[in-house]
């Protein structure tokens, strides 16, 4: 799990305006995986926003947060969303460490699904694609 952990904090972000953030092109494919597990729990993370430019109206995108993360158009999104796809880490991050006392992992989704066993899952999954890339360098 430590390739998996390392490879959530090496995601990389960046902005062009004090209104549009970006996950790193390299590391889409993680970030839709992370979507996939905040797609999930709509509950907690919401849609994903975005917002064209400073004193526009913010918009709740159409998008999934799989494929705005993995796929953004030029708005990017909100810096509120990007706080919302950090939350989602942080919480993948604590199911890979086996953090059992982390609260927010304690949640459970419509139909009673566990948002710790999920984010658990989003975790093997992102681990296994860090081993993928260490194993092709």
């Amino acid at each position: 799990m430590k390739a998996g952990i390392q490879a959530l904090n090496d995601i990389g972000t960046h902005s062009d305006s004090s209104t549009r953030s970006f996950v790193d092109k390299g590391d889409r494919a993680m970030a839709k995986e992370i979507g996939q597990f905040m797609d999930q729990y709509p509950e907690v993370f919401g849609k994903p926003q975005y917002q064209k430019g400073p004193g526009q109206e913010v918009k709740t995108d159409d998008k999934s947060w799989a494929k705005a993360l993995s796929k953004p158009d030029d708005d990017g999104m909100t810096p509120a969303s990007m706080e919302q796809f950090n939350k989602a880490k942080g919480m993948i991050k604590s199911a890979m460490a086996g953090d059992t006392g982390n609260g927010n992992l304690q949640a459970r989704g419509a139909g009673g699904s566990s948002l710790g066993i999920d984010a658990m899952m989003a975790g093997d999954a992102i681990n296994n694609m860090a081993l993928g890339k260490l194993g092709a360098a």
